[in-house]
């Protein structure tokens, strides 16, 4: 799997302060004794979830081993003892079947080219009636004016060199309603979940914008390699990230599907 994202403990920070920015997991809530499987952990931003989990317990898998290490530091440090972590595949987790009442998967198929055999996993794993959960952004559609045209140009072009060409799959969450129905789930629901920040909100704005700037961070130099941008670009993007202006607008869509096994 083709992977975009770094291993630093800076980038593991960023997509910890991603979830409480974008606020796309506000008001989702497990049941206290559920056993709840999360693919695709990452550094443990969602162990909100085990906070949940009173008399439940909640299992983490990535493919990253620095990844569940970092999960696992900050499991202790939050002082969670219901929570195991491993290293393993999401498309082949070596867990037992029907094991868990709820799976949560989030900002995960977008990175495979085939999110198929992710989505099949997650419902094997589940029983009989679990709850699937997965959470996945509308890669096309992130939208930042007046004065912002370096920024969305450069922003674009890193959507297109991590996701585009057979890396990854950028119309994923277009697409989740169709394939969680094809792999058997019922009951499926898909929610939008829109961000937006205006200038009215200067501190929210030059945060979404900084963050969209340590998105590109990492594969800056191989946009510019490769021809998409140019250096002058990626200056003018931070140029422009650190501008905020009352007509301001940002503004892109996260999607929620959910089915039952």
């Amino acid at each position: 799997m083709f992977y975009s994202l770094g291993d630093s403990e800076r980038e593991q920070d960023r997509l910890i302060r991603q979830i409480e920015l974008y606020g796309d997991t506000e008001g989702i809530r497990f049941e206290a004794g559920d056993a709840v499987c999360e693919l695709g952990c990452g550094a443990g931003g969602n162990l909100w979830i085990a906070k949940q989990l009173s008399r439940g317990r909640y299992l983490g898998v990535d493919t990253r081993a620095s990844q569940v290490e970092a999960a696992r530091r900050r499991a202790d440090a939050l002082e969670l003892r219901n929570v195991e972590l491993r290293v393993a595949d999401a498309s082949d987790t070596g867990l037992e079947a029907e094991r868990f009442d709820a799976l949560f998967c989030r900002c995960v198929l977008i990175h495979q080219p085939d999110p198929e055999p992710i989505v099949a996993e997650a419902r094997r794993i589940l029983r009989p009636g679990g709850r699937a959960l997965f959470i996945e952004p509308d890669g096309p559609n992130h939208y930042c004016a007046p004065g912002k045209a370096h920024l969305m140009k450069v922003f674009h072009a890193r959507t297109e060199y991590a996701y585009g060409q057979g890396r990854g799959s950028p119309e994923i969450a277009r697409n989740l309603y169709p394939l969680l129905v094809n792999a058997g789930y019922r009951s499926v629901a898909l929610t939008p979940h829109v961000i937006f920040a205006t200038g009215a909100q200067p501190e929210r704005c030059r945060a979404f914008l900084r963050h969209w700037i340590e998105i590109i961070e990492p594969v800056a130099g191989r946009l510019v390699t490769e021809g998409r941008v140019t250096t002058g670009d990626i200056r003018a993007a931070e140029r422009e990230a650190q501008e905020i202006t009352p007509d301001l607008f940002i503004c892109h869509t996260m999607w929620r599907a959910e089915g039952v096994r």
